[in-house]
């Protein structure tokens, strides 16, 4: 995959590690929704069943739907006129194993301070350091993990790491854990969800 170089803040959001044969549900979105979801965002659910893209910023606790599986404009989700009804795929096994890649703002690091592989983590949704946004062709997210808002305590962050990408050659970052760094400094992580939870398909039903 092109999204997979070692040693670079490439952001992507996230993905599936092996996609083919990877899960997904089919989600209804609202039509007041004002913020596009992305291919690789982390997809959250909403109090009426729906689901939204996960807010500015970050999100470093409560339960996720999964990743985007598709591109979906602001604005275009379910009207009153049922031709109009748009949904977004998402990748919704609580047991996928996605790619990710931290930071330059925060890495994960190469060892965390509180305890190394296995924590969780936090996700900086938007404003990563050397990101100009998601591009208009590609239309694929600028997720990232985040060092500085991840909190290590029961039921927090979005993501367990559970090892490093191999297409890192096992070579560990030189920064500081959670700290700043250059391009060079960021990880490609293997992650697993925290707070994964169910949310209710199109026909009513638990579509995870």
């Amino acid at each position: 995959m092109p999204y997979l170089q070692a040693a670079t803040n490439n952001y992507f959001g996230f993905m599936p590690v092996r996609e083919g044969g990877a899960k997904t549900g089919m989600y209804t979105v609202s039509s007041s929704e004002t913020s596009d979801i992305a291919i690789g965002d982390i997809v959250v659910p909403t109090s009426l069943g729906t689901a939204k893209v996960a807010p500015a910023g970050g999100l470093a606790t409560g339960g996720i739907l999964g990743v985007a599986a598709s591109f979906l404009t602001a604005g275009t989700g379910l009207k009153t006129n049922p031709t109009t009804t748009q949904q977004v795929l998402i990748y919704d096994d609580p047991m996928q194993i996605f790619v990710g890649c931290d930071t330059t703002s925060g890495v994960y690091g190469p060892i965390n301070t509180s305890g190394g592989m296995f924590n969780s983590v936090a996700v900086a949704t938007t404003g990563c350091v050397g990101s100009t946004g998601v591009s208009p062709s590609l239309k694929r997210s600028v997720m990232a993990l985040s060092g500085v808002l991840t909190t290590i305590a029961r039921d927090a962050g979005v993501f367990k790491v559970i090892g490093m990408h191999p297409i890192e050659n096992n070579l560990a970052s030189s920064a500081s854990p959670r700290g700043t760094c250059t391009s060079s400094g960021v990880r490609k992580w293997l992650l697993q969800p925290t707070t994964h939870v169910p949310g209710l398909g199109t026909s009513g039903a638990l579509s995870s």
